[in-house]
């Protein structure tokens, strides 16, 4: 099965809320000292923008530093520029390549290397593109492609970019309340599953939808980075999408859809007794309360007789590490290693310091290719223990930490930038890569075809929310899963 990279996934949660290892939260964004603020080390999941609606919680506390560097280069000038349609001079874009670098001796002749190719290309565009082009717009797609040429979380932020980012940690940005996956990396959005009664579904959109433009941009290779920031905006303001429709054997004709913007919530954790003896618990999301609300339902399943479990994180995006160490450590014994994080200047690994109250219980975890991060960390860390058996397909290979430094190539703007990578227990890195490896492999792989998973992803939904479903389905993952802990499969949901 293709690989697809997960643009959205489940919309319901805190988006970007984060504990470091004492409890403690922080409660400011910026060190208040001027230029290049360094913004805390965060793990962003799929892309930071995984979700189309965040929570609408005001104050979203702020992580404090995973992986903190022994040493770090002197930060650049700021690059001042006080009309944003001045051009810029060709010398200046020069230079602020050599400032992207952080690169202090301008005499390298590797740097001036680097720093006269894109001079050159700039001069040479000016000379012979279609239209007038200016400084400043050579030197952002410059600085947008080194980042990009990177791995495929580093970025640019522009302005506009950088504050909808920023008013987006204190939960105030909406979305459209569907679930969205980007099917290669040059093709367009696909919806996976509109959420009931949502932005997207009272607009029309359907399950398996195409959104070709976003406000009128194309969607063929628009990253990830921008094709949420370019979804999500202030509740109650709309955003226009083209969409195309994909049932049957043809596809539909194009149509434009005007979506109001909307916050939407829903609970973080499911549970229950799928079988006789088997608890069930799904995680959407790994947020600030996770460890505790997973905990709670652990013990209530125990007191229902609980013998086996299936824990599901099919399209959970991540979320905090701290909670995802605790909950391995339900599993684990003292001593082991759930994850280690190595970068160019320091590493790190969390070890479980006890026995946890649940090292006997067979495990089995569900997951896709929406799985991402923090969800690979505790299924990868499980697996490699031999805790547990991965049912269903390969993850999607997010094994990053991303850290962020605003006023970058001046103020207003901000790079996110790679420090570190995970790596499971076994040694084995999560982070895809452009030969095929990474993210994790089922023990027990399953197919199943788009409108199945559609149907499980609204089943759930229903089940979070406390709904009846509108009809019932046969979840074939979850039937395999029951297989692998040689329970006999319920005929349907």
């Amino acid at each position: 099965m293709k690989r697809l990279q997960v643009l959205a996934v489940l919309i319901v949660v805190p988006f970007l809320t984060f504990a470091d290892s004492s409890g403690k939260q922080l409660q400011r964004f910026f060190d208040g000292s001027g230029r290049h603020s360094a913004l805390p080390v965060v793990d962003l999941s799929a892309p930071e923008a995984a979700f189309l609606v965040p929570l609408a919680v005001p104050g979203a506390a702020l992580p404090a530093p995973v992986l903190a560097p022994k040493s770090i280069p002197p930060l650049p000038p700021v690059v001042s520029s006080p009309d944003s349609s001045e051009s810029v001079d060709p010398n200046d874009l020069a230079e602020t390549i050599r400032e992207m670098l952080l690169l202090r001796d301008q005499n390298d002749a590797e740097n001036q290397e680097l720093a006269g190719a894109v001079v050159g290309l700039a001069d040479f565009l000016r000379q012979v593109y279609v239209r007038d082009v200016n400084g400043k717009e050579l030197r952002d797609g410059a600085l947008q492609g080194m980042l990009q040429a990177l791995d495929p979380h580093s970025h640019l932020f522009n302005p506009k970019e950088w504050k909808d980012f920023k008013i987006s940690l204190q939960g105030s940005l909406g979305g459209i309340g569907a679930t969205l996956m980007k099917q290669g990396r040059d093709g367009p959005v696909l919806v996976k599953f509109p959420i009931p009664n949502g932005p997207a579904s009272h607009a029309g959109i359907n399950a398996g939808d195409l959104i070709l433009k976003i406000n009128d941009e194309k969607t063929d290779g628009m990253n990830l980075d921008e094709a949420v920031t370019k979804i999500r905006g202030d509740p109650g303001t709309s955003v226009t999408l083209t969409v195309r429709s994909t049932g049957g054997d043809k596809l539909g004709a194009p149509r434009q859809v005007v979506i109001k913007r909307a916050q939407v919530t829903t609970p973080n954790i499911y549970f229950a007794m799928v079988a006789p003896s088997v608890g069930y618990i799904a995680i959407q999301t790994f947020d600030s309360n996770c460890a505790q609300e997973f905990k709670k339902a652990l013990d209530k399943l125990n007191g229902q007789g609980m013998k086996k479990l299936v824990i599901d994180l099919r399209d959970d995006p991540g979320g905090s590490v701290d909670q995802v160490v605790k909950i391995a450590g339900y599993f684990l014994k003292a001593g082991q290693t759930v994850i280690t994080m190595k970068g160019q200047h320091a590493s790190e690994s969390h070890i479980t310091e006890a026995d946890g109250v649940y090292t006997n219980l067979p495990v089995v975890v569900l997951i896709n290719e929406g799985s991402a991060s923090a969800s690979e960390i505790l299924g990868g860390a499980l697996q490699d223990t031999k805790r547990a058996k991965l049912v269903g397909s390969h993850s999607y290979g997010k094994g990053s930490v991303q850290t962020m430094r605003e006023n970058i190539p001046e103020p207003g703007y901000a790079i996110k930038y790679t420090i570190a990578r995970y790596y499971l227990p076994s040694g084995r890195g999560i982070e895809g890569e452009k030969s095929g490896e990474g993210g994790l492999t089922p023990d027990v792989p399953v197919e199943i075809t788009f409108k199945e998973a559609a149907d499980v992803s609204e089943y759930k939904y229903a089940c979070l929310m406390g709904q009846k479903p509108a009809k019932s389905v046969t979840d074939k993952v979850l039937e395999k899963a029951l297989e692998a802990l040689r329970v006999a499969p319920p005929s349907s949901k």
